[in-house]
């Protein structure tokens, strides 16, 4: 698995994306409270919420990474630019969501969008 730069892996394994995201929330402290809408930064995600945010420095959001060599397929993306810079982008994996049936899938739906 290829991380991008100055991204770590949470150390934990996810079964469901449900996971990944409490965990990525009790990691930013957040767990249980109220965060605002994060909105994608693409142009074909700008008008979709993509994630929640605490504050415009610690957020989290749903990523999709089609490149197998990186093998991250569906993940969550924890942001934490208060963290010491090795500590900034945390990257939770999601077991469940990482075979070619439902990349191909995904891939599928993702042209689909652009069309």
């Amino acid at each position: 698995m290829a991380l991008g730069p100055r991204e770590v892996h949470c150390g934990k394994r996810h079964l469901s994306i449900e996971d990944a995201i409490v965990h990525a929330e009790q990691h930013l402290g957040s767990y249980r409270k109220p965060a605002d809408p994060y909105m994608g930064t693409l142009r074909n995600n700008s008008h979709l919420v993509v994630g929640f945010q605490l504050s415009p420095r610690k957020r989290w959001r749903l990523d999709f990474d089609p490149d197998p060599r990186n093998a991250k397929w569906v993940h969550v993306n924890e942001e934490n630019f208060e963290a010491p810079p090795s500590e900034q982008k945390v990257v939770h994996l999601v077991d469940g969501l990482r075979n070619d049936a439902q990349v191909q899938l995904l891939q599928k739906m993702d042209q689909q969008i652009l069309i």
